[in-house]
């Protein structure tokens, strides 16, 4: 009676230390996030900008821009924060890949780019004033 005793708990103790085991394994398995697999999340400098075709390279530039996911990974949206020379924002961003274009919103302003990405560097193009600007970011981490 006594060894029954004993692999009564013998069984509860396995099967009790089989489910932490297992479910301690689900919780580290992470799927990444849709904008941490195409390499936009991360600090990025602005390293030229260009005017009409015309680039200005004797101006260093201090702008930076932050992309930062949102909680659902699924997405492919998330936060941004940018500053520079007289200008600090902070919104959320949509990053289509299909037409290869990313949307900002921030305050009551909504502003749609074209976008190229490489794993350290992004292009953007769009269209400001009647100009065409042209935009070269690099990943700095």
């Amino acid at each position: 009676m006594k060894d029954w005793k004993y692999l009564k708990y013998w069984i509860v103790w396995s099967v009790a230390s089989l489910l932490l085991i297992t479910s301690c394994e689900e919780d580290q398995v992470e799927s990444l996030d849709h904008l941490e697999q195409v390499g936009i999340l991360g600090q990025w400098k602005l390293d030229n900008r260009s005017v009409n075709g015309i680039a200005n390279l004797a101006v260093e530039s201090c702008d930076s821009l932050h992309f930062d996911a949102d909680s659902e990974p699924t997405d492919w949206k998330g936060m941004f924060r940018a500053s520079g020379n007289g200008y600090a924002r902070t919104g959320d961003f949509e990053l289509d890949t299909l037409n290869r274009t990313i949307a900002f919103s921030y305050e009551d302003v909504l502003k749609w780019y074209s976008i190229q990405l490489t794993h350290n560097s992004i292009r953007f193009n769009y269209l400001e004033n009647q100009d065409q600007i042209e935009e070269y970011w690099i990943k700095l981490e």
